[in-house]
């Protein structure tokens, strides 16, 4: 008679353990998203930050790109780009084919409308312009 019981109960014993450890795995799972929406999340944030940074130091600074906070900011905000690219995050930022040099003028495009890319062979370069001998 033991054994009759034995071999009823251990099967639904086994059953009821497996679906145990499956709803803990799926808990954890679920866990691990919301973790990973919250780092993306806070990835985003960074980024736009160091974005929305770029224009207003760029336009004080004297020596434009080559100005060494203006260029910490563009690539603090490049490399966020990057970061989000890899992860699979869409940004309202292209900045697949944009240069480092070329950053602030692609902001500033994005931010105002403004059509630069006649400009862009310029872009962190430095013109002097000589007075004309008469």
């Amino acid at each position: 008679m033991s054994n009759k019981n034995f071999t009823r109960g251990a099967p639904m014993f086994l059953v009821a353990l497996a679906l145990t450890f499956a709803a803990l795995a799926m808990n954890q799972a679920m866990a691990d998203e919301d973790t990973d929406k919250a780092v993306r999340k806070a990835l985003v944030e960074r980024t736009d930050t160091f974005c929305k940074a770029v224009l207003p130091v760029w336009f004080a600074s004297e020596k434009g790109i080559a100005d060494p906070e203006v260029r910490t900011l563009v690539a603090d905000c490049y490399t966020g780009h990057a970061r989000l690219a890899l992860l699979g995050v869409r940004s309202s930022q292209a900045m697949e084919d944009t240069g480092l040099a070329e950053l602030p003028a692609v902001l500033l495009g994005l931010k105002t409308g403004m059509n630069l890319d006649i400009y862009r062979p310029l872009a962190g370069r430095t013109i002097r312009v000589r007075p004309t001998e008469k």
